[in-house]
């Protein structure tokens, strides 16, 4: 799976979302649904090494629709800004816990359990947990990859008429990239920036550059993330 090229498209797409803009670059789109896709078949399979459960699982069980359902919302954008998957033996509605892939630019995710339970359900969970404490608390306290024991963020914002500056350093401390016989850790700062200048209220300009002090890092051991990265283009509005 191309997680570069997924997260720019889903960039562009926080920069241009718009069914126009969308329209042009379906073809963009397609091919990183398809790269998506392949991540989350991948994922199935491996995950299917030590849960049996959820080997008949397809990908189209586990995608989500791009389109956003905007008929009771207030914002009206037309697409979504991230790709999601839920990988779950009794299908992505079932009360039953699952495994959970979300990509999306500065925020992405892997989760593992259930979400928004009923009351009844939620209430039986808790109380499984109170019964039987000692085998929680050593099922939380293991140490899981790509979760870090520290995470800081500092940002600013500074706007001077028709201009906008971001900038953000995220500092990321003991993330685990491997775990077991071969524990391996990582320590490092993420130093992003954005500009943004409006030619007129339907139209802007922006720039944006990404981990800015060239950082080595891994989020999975033996797959080292992108070092500095820049992109740019123009936004519209209607």
């Amino acid at each position: 799976m191309d997680q570069k090229r997924i997260l720019k498209f889903l960039r562009q797409v926080m920069a241009n979302n718009n069914r126009e803009w969308f329209q042009e670059h379906k073809n963009e789109y397609e091919a990183i649904r398809a790269e998506f896709e392949l991540g989350v078949r991948q994922a199935i399979d491996r995950i299917t090494t030590f849960d049996k459960e959820i080997a008949h699982v397809q990908v189209k069980d586990c995608t989500y629709r791009f389109y956003r359902d905007t008929r009771f919302s207030l914002d009206k954008s037309p697409y979504k800004n991230h790709l999601g998957a839920y990988i779950n033996a009794k299908s992505k509605k079932a009360l039953r816990g699952g495994y959970y892939l979300h990509l999306e630019p500065d925020h992405c995710l892997l989760a593992v359990g259930n979400y928004w339970l009923p009351t009844s359900i939620l209430t039986s969970c808790r109380n499984e947990i109170m019964a039987n404490t000692a085998e929680w608390l050593r099922c939380v306290k293991n140490k899981v990859v790509a979760a870090p024991e520290f995470t800081g963020y500092l940002g600013a914002d500074y706007r001077l008429g028709k201009w906008l500056a971001t900038l953000g350093l995220k500092y990321i401390g003991n993330l685990y990239t491997a775990v077991g016989d071969a524990e391996t850790k990582e320590n490092f700062c993420l130093l992003n920036a954005s500009v943004t200048y409006a030619i007129s209220h339907n139209v802007s300009l922006w720039a944006r550059g990404e981990n800015l002090l060239a950082q080595k890092y891994e989020i999975n051991l033996g797959y080292p993330m992108p070092r500095a990265t820049f992109m740019g283009g123009v936004s519209l509005n209607f």
